[in-house]
């Protein structure tokens, strides 16, 4: 018997995953899980705030086919961001569902079940898991009694959620992750803002018919229009929607349903294409440096401001710039 005929003979068909990672440390913010060569390759990274949401950033590949039984004894909304997977698979008590690369929101429910992984497929992501009381809480807050209804279609619609908006939150926080940030209140803001566009987007599918129909009021209008206002006069540092609900003496979820049925966006995408459009105006008219036109506007990190400005106009500032200053150095020269 050879080497790896020994090795396999050791082998079940499915070994289970506790098996393949030991914890390696824990810096008090940060669990860290190492794998064991034996069985695998990579790494696990945990970050757990108690009562509120776990979040798990993976970058991991099985030797062998791997399998994790697990029992839920709570209800929770599960979001997946993975960059790289190919045949992982989950088996639950009331059906079976292949798990492919992109974005997933799900409201686990209470049950047994089973998740399976192919052997020498990578996996890397981000896994976040909030808790039921916290999740619950928000909607409430939000959508009074609807919450209940928006809660039922993130639970029926896997796929239902997803946004560009939402792509870029979860890239950021697996950057976080991967940069060693642990800040509470830096993570508690993001997942604020995934409860945001993820319900926003559950009602906009569970109300698209009600919206439809509905005209809001003129003092609807006013207190979009003001909101607005203010978001235009405050670019460099645009207000909370908590505080944009006080300042119109509205609600926060009234106001944010209000404002994209009168001008067709979130107040977030709002605030990013007026953000974008005082950028290529002062890239336009001036030649201040591109730095201090993103701080300008309220981006502190001048890559994040050129991917923002290039996800809008499809070209970096720097691009943009350059393909000003050729353009008016053609026209001086036909002059």
């Amino acid at each position: 018997m050879n080497l790896q005929t020994a090795v396999n003979s050791r082998v079940p068909m499915e070994q289970p995953l506790e098996l393949c990672f030991r914890q390696s440390k824990n810096d008090g913010a940060f669990t860290f899980f190492e794998a064991d060569e034996e069985f695998a390759s990579g790494h696990i990274k945990q970050l757990i705030f108690k009562n509120k949401f776990f979040i798990s950033s993976m970058d991991y590949a099985f030797r062998y086919p791997t399998r994790k039984d697990y029992t839920l004894t709570n209800q929770f909304l599960e979001i997946l961001y993975l960059e790289s997977i190919k045949a992982e698979s989950w088996e639950y008590e009331f059906g079976r569902f292949q798990v492919q690369s992109g974005i997933g929101t799900h409201i686990n429910q209470k049950h047994q079940g089973k998740l399976v992984f192919l052997p020498m497929t990578p996996v890397r992501g981000i896994q976040i898991m909030i808790w039921e009381e916290f999740y619950l809480q928000y909607l409430r807050e939000r959508f009074s009694s609807n919450a209940l209804n928006v809660s039922d279609l993130i639970k029926m619609n896997y796929k239902s959620c997803f946004s560009p908006d939402l792509q870029l939150v979860l890239k950021q926080i697996k950057h976080s992750m991967e940069s060693d940030v642990s800040s509470e209140l830096y993570y508690e803001g993001k997942i604020m803002e995934i409860l945001y566009l993820v319900a926003a987007k559950a009602n906009e599918i569970l109300s698209s018919e009600h919206n439809h129909n509905r005209r809001l009021t003129e003092e609807d209008f006013t207190a979009v229009n003001k909101a607005r206002t203010i978001i235009d006069e405050q670019l460099s540092s645009s207000p909370k929607i908590s505080e944009l609900a006080f300042l119109t003496n509205t609600s926060a979820g009234k106001l944010q349903n209000d404002f994209q049925l009168a001008f067709g966006s979130t107040i977030h995408g709002y605030v990013i294409k007026a953000r974008m459009k005082e950028a290529l105006h002062r890239i336009d008219s001036t030649g201040e440096p591109i730095y201090i036109i993103a701080k300008s506007v309220g981006c502190k990190s001048p890559s994040r401001f050129a991917e923002l400005f290039k996800n809008t106009y499809g070209i970096t500032p720097m691009e943009y710039r350059c393909l000003k200053n050729n353009r008016c150095q053609e026209n001086k020269n036909d002059g």
